[in-house]
């Protein structure tokens, strides 16, 4: 990656990315179907990464539908899957683009078993990148003031601003960019984009990709983690 001139570095303390398959009609059947299809299959997809018995959880006392899941833990990868009657999610705290083909993989896996122990379609795919970032030598809320155009004189009349933030609602993607909760100098930002059906895992985490670069040199940010290659 070549840095552009003039862009801060910054670290990314803590972050979070997700995965949610969204079907089109909820999985009643599987929750009714004696020989467990489901989560002996999603077992199986998840052995060859490590999951143990007591990585698994179900809620025994869900108030209502949405809330009738299986949980599946992988401490070694910091991801968590689980499947409910309306969608798969797969969240994955501290992701790092180095082990986006272990993430892919295992996403894939989970998929296959999900639909092949179920009538499970989707209905639309769903990505979510999460990041605090803390830009080197700046305040986060200078870099996000440069979005905003707002007369001192209307400012004044909220008193003295202690931070800043917006949301970009696109046709595919919305990005929001606010004061990180956790670290006082930080900028909080979230990108979430909808995919068809039918898109590849690989092609989508790809995008993702692009899109946090295209965000870090839209806020004239980069990862301070990643080589200065010219």
């Amino acid at each position: 990656m070549t840095h552009m001139p003039g862009t801060v570095p910054t670290t990314f303390p803590l972050s979070f990315f997700e995965y949610r398959g969204i079907f089109a009609e909820p999985i009643f059947g599987a929750w009714v179907r004696a020989e467990g299809a489901l989560p002996k299959a999603l077992y199986q997809s998840l052995r060859p990464w490590g999951l143990l018995l007591e990585n698994i959880s179900f809620n025994l006392q869900p108030r209502n539908a949405a809330e009738i899941k299986f949980s599946f833990n992988l401490p070694d990868q910091r991801l968590q899957v689980t499947v409910g009657l309306g969608d798969v999610v797969l969240t994955v705290t501290n992701p790092n683009w180095s082990e986006a083909e272990t993430v892919v993989k295992i996403a894939t896996s989970v998929i296959g078993a999900v639909k092949s122990s179920t009538d499970a379609q989707f209905e639309t795919q769903l990505m979510t990148l999460a990041m605090h970032l803390i830009p080197r030598g700046r305040l986060g809320r200078e870099i996000v003031h440069n979005f905003l155009n707002l007369p001192e004189d209307r400012m004044k009349i909220f008193g003295q601003p202690k931070n800043y933030g917006f949301s970009y609602y696109g046709s595919e993607a919305v990005w929001v960019a606010d004061a990180s909760a956790l670290y006082p100098d930080g900028i909080f930002v979230r990108l979430a984009r909808a995919f068809k059906p039918e898109s590849p895992l690989a092609d989508m985490a790809s995008i993702l990709y692009k899109d946090e670069e295209a965000i870090l040199e839209l806020l004239g940010l980069h990862d301070a983690t990643k080589p200065n290659v010219q």
